[in-house]
C-alpha cells in the first residue's frame, strides 16, 4: 500500500498561522491581559532572546513585528510576522504567521515556530 504524500499538509504547505477558530488549539489567536506597550516590549525582548531568531523590523504604532528564524540543520530562513491589536485598556490579541522562504513543504516547522514563540510568551 502506497503512502499518499499529497494528503500530508507538512509536505505541501510552507506556512502556518494562528486564527481564532483554528482546528489545532495551539495555533489559535491569543489574548493577553497586559498593557499594550508593556506587551509589545515583552514580545521584542522574547524574540531577541530566542536562539536563531532575529527581529528585522518593528512598528509599535501598527502593532507589527517582523522577525526571522533560522532552522538548525539546513539554516533555512523562515519569516515570522507578529500582529498585535489593542482590545481594551489592558487587553491585547496576538496573531502570528510563519512562512518558509524556500520549498513547498515545511515538515511542520512553521507551526513549531509559532508554538515556540507563544510558549516563550507565556
Amino acid at each position: 500500500m502506497a503512502f499518499n504524500f499529497m494528503g500530508c499538509r507538512a509536505l505541501t504547505h510552507n506556512n502556518a498561522e494562528t486564527r481564532p477558530d483554528h482546528a489545532d488549539p495551539s495555533l489559535r489567536t491569543r489574548t493577553y491581559t497586559l498593557d499594550y506597550d508593556v506587551f509589545f516590549s515583552r514580545v521584542l525582548k522574547v524574540i531577541e532572546g530566542l536562539p536563531r531568531w532575529e527581529v528585522v523590523q518593528s512598528d509599535r504604532e501598527m502593532g507589527a513585528i517582523q522577525a526571522t528564524r533560522q532552522t538548525r540543520l539546513f539554516r533555512f530562513i523562515d519569516d515570522v510576522h507578529v500582529q498585535m491589536t489593542k482590545k481594551g485598556e489592558e487587553e491585547v490579541t496576538v496573531n502570528l504567521r510563519s512562512a518558509s522562504r524556500v520549498g513547498k513543504g515545511d515538515f511542520g516547522q512553521n507551526a513549531r515556530n509559532i508554538r515556540e514563540l507563544l510558549k516563550s510568551l507565556e
